[in-house]
């Protein structure tokens, strides 16, 4: 009689939180020296309860987030590390030396932990204009630029003086013409 119960169950199981879940983060970020950037792990496939969200770089506890307790944030990075909306860290006024892995612990019931990695890679800012190598090359395009200009403005000019001379002095002159021509690439 009781049969048809275990059935059912075994039916709506899946949907009922037997999924394994499964967490969703970027594998590498990158982010600017100076900057701020926020890490994101979202726990996806499960109907569990999320009890706690531990963020940890390499092995030093950052911040955790306790459905009943709260958040707490290691006092070492309290200046560095704001936990955001959801289950959410940002860290503030990136450096180098915040370049790195990151990890995010999903507590939860009745599932277990499940563990997400995030790489935040933090490069230095870099304008065109701030090495000299930057400066020789932008200089090398306006000069070649210029160049190309110039031979456009002279073939246009030979061009038109050609048209002018065959109309002006009639199909004899190209003798005269081709002269100039010659005359005038070679300036």
């Amino acid at each position: 009689m009781n049969w048809w119960l275990l059935l059912l169950w075994q039916a709506l199981l899946p949907t009922s939180g037997a999924v394994t879940g499964r967490i969703l983060a970027a594998e590498k970020m990158s982010a600017v020296e100076g900057t701020s950037a926020t890490l994101q792990c979202n726990l996806l496939y499960t109907t569990a309860k999320v009890t706690q969200v531990i963020w940890k770089r390499y092995d030093q506890l950052l911040a955790i987030r306790d459905a009943v307790y709260g958040s707490w944030i290691n006092p070492v990075f309290r200046k560095k590390v704001n936990l955001a909306l959801g289950y959410r860290i940002t860290l503030l006024s990136l450096t180098a030396n915040d370049t790195g892995e990151y990890h995010c612990d999903f507590h939860t019931f009745p599932d277990g932990i499940y563990k997400g990695n995030i790489f935040l890679e933090v490069t230095e800012l870099s304008l065109p204009g701030d090495s000299a190598e930057a400066l020789d090359n932008s200089h090398s395009r306006i000069s070649f630029g210029v160049l190309v200009s110039v031979i456009i403005i002279i073939a246009a000019t030979v061009i038109m003086l050609v048209i002018l001379g065959v109309k002006v002095n009639g199909p004899d002159s190209w003798t005269i013409i081709l002269g100039g021509i010659t005359l005038a690439l070679f300036l």
